[in-house]
């Protein structure tokens, strides 16, 4: 037992040695505090509705702090309440109440957003009542319970939204107060990613290839057998979904033939805010084996892939997917005009997929069409390069 009472009270003091600068995730509130406020509301009971007045009083009592976290606020509040009736049948009632209050704040976070996060104010209140002039549902002693969210419009003035119950009457209003004393520091939680060294370090590279060149094909299609040494492809994938069309371009380029079958690869992938350029090696049997990335910190880093296949659906194999063709079909992109084979899968979720393939094209792709209930997602080929050559490997 004198452990728990230890433990109680190792909780509740240590506030008192906790240095403002160490919380990292805080709330609006000091220990300490008080809160007024004038809280209105429409409520009702069965003998009608009323239009339900709360002025209010709090004092923050415990700042409770777990490690450096102190993200909660424990008080205590006093409460009257007037209920104006606005419906026939209901009766004037008031009285008043003394009730725990624990508040939950948000201030700390540093992201996109985070300084309007940082103002909410949850909270939660649970009592009991008494009032003194009532009408048959509401009457004497009962309880009363009242959760919301404050919004601080500035350190000291907040405004709200909440449910109250008082006895048999509840309903929804709006609420508006006055907070006086301190507003604690907070020092904020740092989202940086920790620098990691070794085998660790390449992992978040290597993810990342794998991300932008699977998102070069988005629905396969790709097969890098027809490539002649330094030419390389251009394709723009768009995709279209309710909020607009997002496009990007990646170009992969073969870059030198390499003894034992194996081929040296340029990735290159660009959109309206970021670049990136990846080299990579595949073996014989077309799977990845190395990928090459230039670090800013570490310079160029070699990684070792674990043989995914860099063909992605070659459509020369499709017959097992059920895939409908159509010969001679004529396409214009941005790269030209071609005579290429129709590809036509769907299943039956209502998922269509066209690709345009011809042997005249670097990869054979020159576009496909995905598209399901909500989302199209294109690519077109924009430009056939050729004379490019290795950055990275050496």
């Amino acid at each position: 037992m004198k452990k728990y009472i230890l433990l109680v009270l190792i909780i509740i003091f240590s506030t008192a040695m906790l240095s403002a600068e160490d919380v990292i995730w805080g709330s609006m509130y000091s220990q300490g505090n008080f809160r007024f406020g004038i809280d209105a509301a429409v409520e009702s009971d069965g003998s009608g509705n009323h239009l339900a007045l709360y002025p209010e009083a709090e004092m923050i009592l415990w700042k409770p702090l777990i490690g450096n976290i102190a993200l909660l606020d424990v008080g205590a509040a006093i409460e009257g309440r007037a209920g104006v009736p606005i419906s026939l049948g209901a009766d004037f009632t008031a009285g008043a109440g003394l009730l725990g209050t624990m508040h939950l704040g948000f201030r700390g976070f540093e992201f996109t957003g985070s300084e309007y996060l940082s103002r909410i104010d949850l909270y939660v209140e649970a009592g009991i009542k008494y009032d003194f002039t009532a009408d048959n549902f509401a009457s004497g002693f009962g309880g009363a319970v009242k959760s919301g969210v404050n919004y601080f419009i500035s350190d000291k003035l907040a405004v709200g939204a909440f449910y109250s119950s008082w006895g048999g009457s509840s309903g929804g209003g709006l609420a508006v107060s006055l907070k006086l004393g301190k507003t604690p520091v907070v020092k904020g939680i740092n989202f940086e990613m920790p620098t990691l060294t070794g085998e660790f370090a390449v992992e978040p590279y290597l993810l990342q290839f794998y991300t932008l060149y699977y998102s070069a094909n988005y629905a396969g299609g790709f097969y890098p057998g027809t490539y002649s040494e330094g030419q390389g492809t251009v394709h723009r994938v768009s995709i279209m979904d309710g909020s607009g069309t997002d496009s990007y371009n990646v170009e992969r380029s073969k870059l030198k033939s390499l003894e034992d079958g194996q081929s040296l690869w340029g990735l290159r992938y660009r959109d309206e805010d970021d670049s990136f350029y990846y080299e990579y090696i595949t073996d014989a049997e077309h799977e990845i084996i190395v990928v090459y990335y230039d670090s800013e910190d570490d310079g160029v880093i070699e990684m070792k892939a674990d043989g995914h296949d860099a063909s992605q659906m070659e459509y020369t194999t499709w017959d097992e997917y059920n895939v409908d063709t159509r010969e001679g079909v004529t396409i214009n992109v941005e790269a030209g005009k071609f005579t290429t084979t129709e590809y036509n899968w769907a299943d039956e979720s209502g998922m269509t997929v066209l690709w345009w393939a011809t042997d005249d094209v670097p990869g054979s792709l020159v576009s496909y069409k995905m598209e399901d209930d909500s989302d199209i997602v294109t690519s077109e080929l924009i430009d056939i390069t050729s004379g490019n050559r290795p950055v990275l490997y050496k």
